[in-house]
């Protein structure tokens, strides 16, 4: 590890002691308690869940206009970590529906349609990890046979 990442780990690491101490320090709520404490983590997580996927669809629209290797990783790469904090979201926002509600789920639309932007973007990702490689990348020549049942050609590099 060189000099720079251990000072970002270090700061990172701090960073998350300090975060953890300020919400166990924080009040409970009046009529919540203690399981308010969710939202620590809940709303953040949504948040940097929707922001990973902005990132997506900058760098995917950023491939399709430039065709640079580099964005399409940036898309990739920021997917992951939006797919990450999606079901991170999920998960929290389940645990404090569960007593507050008194359901693991509902079907309101925006809980619905955060599920389906998890899967969708979860079998976006691996099913590019299987169809796309770096030779099929523009300037690669198709090659002769088809590789899979999908009609999607294996590709050569010219």
């Amino acid at each position: 590890m060189i000099r720079n990442d251990r000072y970002l780990a270090a700061a990172t690491g701090g960073l998350v002691l300090v975060g953890l101490a300020a919400a166990l320090a924080a009040p409970s709520d009046r009529l919540q308690g203690d399981l308010q404490r969710l939202m620590y983590v809940h709303v953040p997580a949504a948040r940097l869940a929707y922001l990973s996927f902005g990132l997506t669809l900058a760098g995917s629209v950023a491939w399709l206009w430039r065709r640079q290797e580099r964005w399409d990783r940036l898309a990739a790469s920021s997917a992951e970590v939006g797919v990450f904090f999606t079901g991170l979201a999920i998960v929290r926002g389940a645990i404090w529906g569960k007593p507050v509600w008194g359901v693991w789920w509902t079907r309101d639309p925006r809980l619905v349609t955060t599920a389906v932007l998890l899967f969708v973007y979860r079998d976006t990702r691996r099913y590019a990890a299987r169809q796309w490689t770096p030779a099929c990348a523009p300037g690669a020549a198709p090659s002769s046979g088809s590789s899979r049942s999908s009609g999607f050609r294996s590709c050569t590099s010219r």
